[in-house]
């Protein structure tokens, strides 16, 4: 392949896959909206374009039509059976030499935050090289449905593990009326370290992923995929980090009624076997105090048991 330059790459690719059960009934209006939402508030001077497969043919047909007027802005489409991970490493692959940066993101997202991108960037600085996945803030449920449910990070090594969902921004809801009120909404003030990202809408620089490597291709769906690729991440002692102030929605509040919740934990037995095959222990039910030493002592000289020692909201600021 071509040697590029840094001012030659794109700044970032989007990927995304649009498959499985949901797509038939909603897959058109939540990807319009998904696509719609990034261009809107990606910001300006920003080099960016698109790969989206689909396991749907009028899926395929219709990314085709969308980005007919701007072909630029789709670097491939795909129509394939191909599972999320091997789409995802088939892209890599492909892809990597021409781009700076990735994005991952799911197909029912709405962006709500302008320049979305110039905030990562400009948070990140000179800390890049020391960053795994970058996360932001998923505000759905609390915002739209009342709900007292943070949905960015998972943790399920810190402190207050077994307070969920009373972690993260909606701590200070346990000890008070478990009525959503938004003034009880805590956020930490800049970027902070976090263990495991939610896959709805994630970053991650190419020189990072290439150490943090491949996705692992154990079952037909994304299950547990957040996990393991934070773990390995944590394991090459980068920083998983979570961005508070750029916000989006997922799933998309107004198609979300219409979705197949069933489909979203489809083969989780083997999702976890395979995970605990891998890293030598199991993430099945909450882990105990004893589980947690272990993984301590297994995992010492990594970042993968560091937020054990402190709360959720107990922020470990990107500094």
């Amino acid at each position: 392949k071509t040697i590029m330059t840094d001012d030659e790459k794109l700044d970032v690719i989007i990927f995304i896959v649009s498959a499985g059960p949901n797509v038939p009934a909603i897959g058109k209006d939540v990807l319009r909206e998904t696509i719609d939402s990034i261009d809107e508030n990606i910001g300006d001077d920003v080099k960016y374009t698109y790969f989206i497969s689909t396991d749907n043919e009028e899926q395929y047909d219709f990314i085709k039509e969308e980005f007919a007027i701007d072909p630029e802005f789709l670097l491939e489409a795909r129509l394939t059976t191909n599972s999320w991970a091997k789409e995802f490493n088939y892209f890599f692959d492909k892809y990597k030499h021409i781009t700076k940066n990735i994005i991952y993101s799911h197909d029912d997202i709405v962006i709500k935050t302008e320049n979305f991108y110039k905030i990562i960037t400009d948070s990140l600085r000179d800390k890049q090289e020391e960053v795994g996945w970058v996360t932001f803030t998923n505000d759905r449920y609390y915002n739209h449905d009342g709900k007292i449910l943070p949905n960015s990070i998972k943790d399920r090594y810190a402190i207050d593990r077994s307070s969920y969902p009373y972690i993260f921004e909606c701590h200070k809801f346990k000890d008070v009326e478990k009525v959503y009120k938004p003034e009880l909404l805590e956020y930490p003030e800049h970027p902070v370290k976090v263990h495991t990202p939610f896959p709805h809408f994630c970053f991650v620089s190419v020189k990072s992923l290439e150490k943090i490597g491949h996705c692992c291709e154990w079952t037909e769906y994304t299950i547990l995929i957040d996990d393991d690729w934070a773990h390995e991440a944590l394991s090459k002692n980068l920083n998983n980090v979570w961005i508070p102030n750029i916000f989006y929605d997922h799933p998309n509040p107004y198609h979300s009624p219409r979705r197949l919740h069933s489909a979203d934990l489809r083969y989780q037995a083997e999702a976890h076997d395979a995970f605990e095959k891998k890293w030598g222990f199991s993430i099945r039910d909450e882990l105990t105090d004893e589980q947690i030493e272990q993984i301590r002592e297994k995992y010492k000289g990594t970042k993968i048991a560091d937020s054990s020692y402190r709360n959720t909201f107990d922020w470990d600021y990107l500094t």
